[in-house]
């Protein structure tokens, strides 16, 4: 056994029991290992009196400042056989560590006998109780193990305590409690960091076994400062502060051209990105030189001269979550439309004259990164020169923390938004498909080889809000699925959140297809599915939209409610009350690729190149189809309880 070892046990990964971790953190007085293993199995690989014997070393070899006791099965061994397995537990390990004691289960059933009905439970209780107060034929060895009295241990940091305990709660400045941050402990004295804990879902922290002194407890631009004393457990209560900033200016170039017959423009410079706080506004500042022969005159169609949204994000025209007159989804922040940012500022801009355009941009509620594409034109008439000019605001997380940064968009992705689609559909959408392909990017491997197509538009009528090919994909924004997402809600996580999930699952689709062309999206619908499920989640987890404790409790709650069919039967058919999105997802995600995913994409290859299905699974993930079906209903089983 090994700490390596320990990490791999469905006691630490699945079920979260991570007791060696609570012993070294010092939040667990005495912890109990249930080492149940039968002493007669002495045959390799399966050899439990050897597993036992190494869980026993590993347990009292990790007891940190704190105690365990040694859990064994009595109901799975004879009288003798668990009478050597309790002097393991009690015999100091080889670096000369001792448990505290030794815990037997069951007294109802002290044996195997008892176990198989062979033996009454007070006939097995007596003769144990014999073989450890008593030489006789279960243990040759004396004195006894409990020739006298077991003593209780004494817990030396709660009767003669050297170290003291900090607690409190994390609130932002209208008093809501903040999860999921991170609170540091910092000496007063020599302004070391001592320890940084993140607050629970209730906004509670602690800090256990802290040298007594003054520290100062801080979360993100707020600290306070607690005393703690040898014993002692400090409380306090922080209110985080968000607070904004301004990036630094970009300066013009040294060279700029002038005299071009006609409209045209040159970018001059322009102010900083801003980091705002939710709801907090910002002005922003860009110059363009007119390098063109023709003058720009406000007030005049075909001569006047605004700046206007762009591709990628918005999109030509379209609307954006940053700023806008109000009306399709933008905010009120006083441009000219909702498409304008702003209007040359002067009446009349000539050759070789700067204008000095000026717009407001409003931080959306949500911490992440936003952006904005911007180009001039001339309204009416043309637009000017693409210099790829853009707005990038960083939003807060509510303790003046900063968010895990929302990265570009993938090359290769071009969007079609139709007339009437929101400035918040829009952000949805590109920031769903960012997050997928970055994710894919840093773990998965394998980039589109040509360009795609994203329509984001009102429908009629159709069946599904979302469809995806080789080619690109459709977001319908007003079908109810898109509208109203049944994953988000209360107790799981924001609409927001939940759509951009979906529009990062349909571009999984389009990158299976740029893998594996049709091989990768017409195979096992199970895994067709289960791929992009896997992946969309894992990418909005891993940014911060999604908290994993919350994915989990809701995918075991799906797959738990289900009708419950095999697996294999999802291969050609998807009913909608097995719950085959949740079920898809715990097979890829949980134990077909539950650690590195690149096997996903060489499986897409694989079945791009021609090989069957059947035979790629195997070459790419290791086993057979058919092995991999018996063990997924027996995880998921265990899943369900």
């Amino acid at each position: 056994a090994s700490q390596g070892g320990w990490e791999r046990t469905r006691t630490y990964a699945e079920q979260l029991q991570d007791w060696r971790g609570w012993l070294a953190e010092g939040i667990v007085d005495l912890a109990i290992p249930m080492n149940y293993k039968r002493d007669s199995v002495v045959t390799e690989p399966g050899n439990q009196r050897r597993m036992y014997d190494e869980w026993s070393e590993f347990s009292k070899d990790n007891q940190f400042r704190r105690q365990t006791a040694i859990g064994s099965a009595l109901y799975l061994n004879s009288i003798a056989d668990s009478v050597r397995q309790i002097r393991n537990a009690l015999a100091p390990s080889a670096a000369g560590n001792l448990a505290v004691g030794w815990v037997g289960y069951s007294y109802r059933t002290p044996d195997e006998q008892t176990n198989s009905g062979t033996r009454s439970g007070a006939a097995s209780r007596a003769l144990l109780a014999q073989a450890l107060t008593q030489p006789g034929p279960y243990d040759a060895v004396t004195p006894p193990i409990f020739s006298s009295p077991a003593e209780i241990p004494d817990m030396p940091w709660k009767t003669q305590p050297v170290l003291g305990h900090v607690r409190g709660t994390l609130r932002d400045d209208a008093g809501v409690t903040i999860a999921d941050r991170a609170v540091t402990l910092v000496s007063d004295a020599s302004g070391a960091v001592v320890r940084t804990q993140t607050t629970d879902g209730m906004g509670w922290f602690g800090f256990v076994d802290v040298a007594p002194g003054r520290y100062r407890v801080a979360a993100g631009a707020r600290s306070t400062t607690v005393d703690v004393i040898a014993g002692g457990l400090a409380t306090t209560s922080l209110a985080a502060a968000c607070t904004g900033s301004e990036g630094p200016g970009i300066a013009p170039p040294a060279r700029v051209p002038s005299g071009i017959p006609g409209l045209h423009a040159f970018w001059y410079g322009q102010s900083g990105y801003p980091t705002l706080c939710a709801g907090d506004r910002s002005t922003a500042t860009v110059a363009f030189y007119n390098s063109g022969t023709m003058g720009w005159v406000s007030g005049r169609m075909g001569e006047v001269a605004y700046l206007g949204t762009w591709v990628p994000e918005p999109g030509q025209d379209r609307a954006s979550v940053l700023g806008g007159d109000g009306t399709n989804g933008s905010p009120a922040t006083g441009w000219p439309r909702y498409n304008r940012a702003a209007l040359q500022p002067a009446q009349y801009v000539g050759p070789n004259q700067v204008a000095w355009f000026q717009f407001t941009v409003q931080a959306p509620s949500a911490p992440g990164t936003y952006r904005l594409a911007i180009r001039p034109l001339i309204e009416g008439a043309q637009w000017l020169e693409d210099f790829g000019v853009f707005w990038e605001v960083t939003v807060l997380h509510p303790d003046g923390s900063a968010p895990r940064r929302t990265p570009s968009g993938p090359a290769n992705v071009f969007y079609d938004v139709g007339d009437g689609v929101s400035a918040q559909d829009i952000h949805e959408v590109h920031e769903g498909v960012a997050r997928a392909a970055a994710f894919i990017s840093d773990s998965v491997g394998g980039v589109l080889k040509r360009p795609v197509a994203v329509r984001i538009y009102i429908g009629m009528d159709e069946v599904v809000c979302c469809l995806a090919n080789a080619n690109g994909f459709r977001i319908v924004v007003n079908h109810r699925t898109w509208r109203a997402p049944p994953a988000a809600g209360p107790d799981t996580w924001s609409a927001p959140a939940e759509r951009s999930e979906i529009a990062g699952h349909e571009f999984v689709h389009v990158w299976q297809g740029h893998q594996g062309t049709v091989g990768c999206l017409n195979g096992p619908i199970w895994l067709v599915e289960g791929m992009p499920e896997s992946i969309s989640y894992r990418a909005v987890v891993r940014d911060g939209l999604i908290r994993q404790t919350a994915l989990d409790a809701f995918e075991k709650e799906w797959v738990s409610s289900a009708r419950s069919v095999p697996l294999r039967d999802l291969e050609t058919s998807f009913p909608n009350d097995v719950h085959p999105y949740n079920v898809s997802w715990l097979a890829v995600d949980r134990v077909l690729a539950p650690g590195s995913q690149g096997a996903l994409r060489a499986y897409c290859e694989r079945v791009g190149n021609g090989v069957p299905w059947r035979t790629a699974f195997a070459q790419a993930f290791g086993e057979s189809v058919d092995s991999f079906y018996s063990r997924f209903e027996a995880y998921r089983a265990q899943f369900v309880r």
